[in-house]
Order: C-alpha cells, then sequence, then structure tokens
C-alpha cells in the first residue's frame, strides 16, 4: 500500500492504540500463509501488509479482522473466525471471498478473487455490490473518506 495510506491510517488512529492489535508478538508471514491455507484462499498482498504491520484495527466506521483478535472488537473478531461462521451460515456468494469485516448491518465485506471488496447486502435480497476496486481502496475510500 501507499505510503500516504499508512500515514493516513496512522493520523487516524493517533491516540487510540486499543483500536489496532497490538498486544503479543507481530503476526509472521508464516501465521499468514497458514490462515490463507485453512481457509483455501489467497490473501492479496494488500492484505498481507496490513496484516503484517497492524495485526488487524477499526479504522473509520470498520473493524477490519486481523489473524488475532484486537481487544477492543472483542474475542470473536479474527479474520478466521469470521470467515469460517459466515461461511457456515450459507450467504450466497462469499465461497471465496476473504470476509475482511462488516458493514454496521450485519453484511459481510470481502475481498473477491479478483481483489475487489465486495459486501453482499441481505436488506436487498443478498445482492452482491462492489464498495472498491481493491483492499487499499476500501481503506481509502470507505474507511479513511479520502477522494482515493
Amino acid at each position: 500500500m501507499q505510503e500516504d495510506t499508512w500515514n493516513q491510517i496512522a493520523a487516524r488512529q493517533a491516540g487510540f492504540e486499543a483500536l489496532v492489535q497490538g498486544q503479543g508478538p507481530p503476526v509472521t508471514e508464516a501465521e499468514i500463509e497458514q490462515a490463507a491455507c485453512e481457509l483455501g484462499l489467497s490473501f492479496p498482498a494488500e492484505y498481507r501488509e496490513f496484516l503484517l504491520r497492524l495485526g488487524g484495527a477499526v479504522i473509520g466506521a470498520y473493524a477490519l479482522y486481523g489473524l488475532r483478535p484486537v481487544e477492543f472488537m472483542g474475542d470473536a473478531w479474527s479474520v478466521m473466525d469470521a470467515n469460517r461462521e459466515l461461511r457456515a451460515e450459507d450467504w450466497p456468494g462469499i465461497e471465496e471471498w476473504l470476509i475482511i469485516c462488516e458493514d454496521g448491518r450485519g453484511n459481510p465485506i470481502g475481498i473477491a478473487p479478483d481483489g475487489q471488496v465486495r459486501v453482499v447486502d441481505h436488506d436487498c435480497g443478498s445482492e452482491t455490490r462492489v464498495l472498491a476496486a481493491s483492499f487499499e481502496d476500501f481503506i481509502r475510500r470507505k474507511c479513511l473518506c479520502l477522494d482515493r
């Protein structure tokens, strides 16, 4: 991701360290690869970088899942748990997505195999919509509310 994106995240998180997974050792590449294998998915480079640098975090209105729970989010908020639980609930269209958060109304948001970030809206008959072209685009436009 662009350094400007990281600077914007850091500026928003200043003084709110509880909103970032900061407890324990940093996530490793080996842990990321193991998680990807367990889920049977590939983790995009931008999301891998997010995991390595922040682990997981609340950015703006979105609680972005990491491999380890962020204390502020509660114990069940990990990318592994979210993906397993939502797949078990048979949400349509998410089978190949990497679920990274929810939209505040309980709708899963995930990264599709083509890299786009999408949401399934249960209020609209489980319609799938594209929210952003990439994970970084999602962070910049939706989480940080930047133009790009």
